[in-house]
């Protein structure tokens, strides 16, 4: 067993959920780090499963204090990673402050105490992107994080492929971008969310089939869909025999059209089959003009209660619900459907954490991740 360090890309209190979700005895070290003591082989997994993570880093040992000493422990940790010609190595420091150490102290040491050559790339403070990583294979990556007054040292073992990423998003057979689209990271999120436990996902919402594709992608052995645009339920499946084409996926496909109200008749939705519901519901107008906000809030609480009661009879005791709900913020008022919970409980909804905001750059409709249990 080692300690492992994930470090999280740009939504951390999402990716925190999702870890937490996947391995409950991780914690949190930082806002954007969380570590966890697990063998080399399931560690890589689980990074592999995750959407939220970029870069898994294995902690080796803690720093001497002195500068000194742990400028040495820092050149000799290279030293063992070296396998032929120059050392190629970048330093990533998660903290302020740390040691009072640069990349040239380490350089002249190599070079002078152990007669090794290095060249060092340039980076921002938190280290190499994972696209730089990626691409060099080469590149040692050292990290330096502080915990609880200790330093630790540690190196990036493995970072988020997104070249994968972006062939699932980019590279499927049909999309609408006209359509605000969830992006597959979050939607992979959403799913881990869920549970590995959850063997039957289902999106409600589904569009051109993103949650069912991530769902697909970690092992899921059935995935079922539906939507009342018989364009987008079209596209999906054509989305997903590409998937299951391109990968080698075996788990089960099932999509058909209907409004979210009659989702019950559908036979393999009948009698409490779902382990899980995974969707991203209609959130309103992309942009939507102030004076009309009153009333699409109206419609949106009708359609997502509405939804809820439905849910109620496809999904399994103790099943989840993982839901983005909309928010609008302007400079007077705040439009969300937070007034819907104390409705859902008495459904038997009860939320399991507090909701994440995630939000696009310039978004004027910002996503709420809501996580719900249902007891009946």
């Amino acid at each position: 067993m080692s300690k492992y360090l994930f470090l999280f890309g740009n939504t951390p209190k999402l990716s925190w959920l999702e870890l937490s979700s996947l391995v409950p005895s991780s914690e949190l070290v930082r806002e954007n780090v969380a570590q966890t003591d697990l063998d080399s082989e399931e560690a890589q997994q689980i990074f592999a499963k995750l959407g939220g993570s970029v870069k898994l880093i294995e902690i080796t040992t803690n720093l001497n204090p002195d500068a000194k000493g742990a400028l040495s422990q820092i050149a000799e940790f290279l030293a063992s990673k070296k396998s032929s010609g120059k050392i190629t190595f970048s330093l990533g420091i998660l903290g302020q402050d740390l040691l009072d150490i640069s990349e040239t102290d380490i350089k002249k040491y190599l070079r002078d105490k152990m007669s090794l050559s290095s060249r060092f790339i340039e980076h921002k403070q938190s280290g190499l992107s994972a696209s730089v990583l990626l691409h060099q294979e080469k590149v040692i990556e050292v990290i330096l994080l502080e915990v609880d007054g200790q330093v630790w040292l540690g190196q990036t073992v493995a970072v988020q492929d997104i070249d994968d990423w972006t062939k699932r998003d980019r590279r499927k057979p049909y999309a609408d971008r006209k359509k605000g689209m969830l992006p597959p990271k979050v939607a992979r999120m959403m799913v881990n969310i869920a549970g590995t436990e959850a063997k039957t996902i289902y999106d409600p919402f589904c569009g051109t089939g993103t949650v069912l594709a991530e769902a697909l992608m970690t092992g899921h052995d059935l995935v079922v869909g539906s939507d009342l645009d018989g364009d987008a339920t079209a596209g999906a499946e054509k989305n997903l025999a590409w998937l299951k084409k391109e990968y080698g996926l075996s788990g089960e496909v099932k999509i058909f059209l209907s409004d979210v109200t009659q989702i019950n008749k559908y036979s393999d939705l009948k009698n409490n089959q779902v382990d899980a519901i995974v969707t991203e519901p209609f959130l309103g107008k992309p942009r939507p003009q102030i004076e009309q906000l009153d009333n699409i809030y109206k419609g949106l609480e009708k359609l997502y209660l509405g939804a809820f009661k439905v849910f109620k009879e496809v999904l399994k005791n103790g099943g989840k619900v993982v839901i983005v709900f909309p928010m609008v913020q302007t400079y007077k008022t705040t439009y969300s459907l937070e007034n819907l919970i104390d409705k859902l409980e008495q459904l038997g909804y009860t939320t399991t954490s507090e909701p994440v905001l995630y939000a696009r750059e310039n978004a004027v409709v910002q996503r709420q991740v809501f996580v719900f249990k249902l007891t009946k």
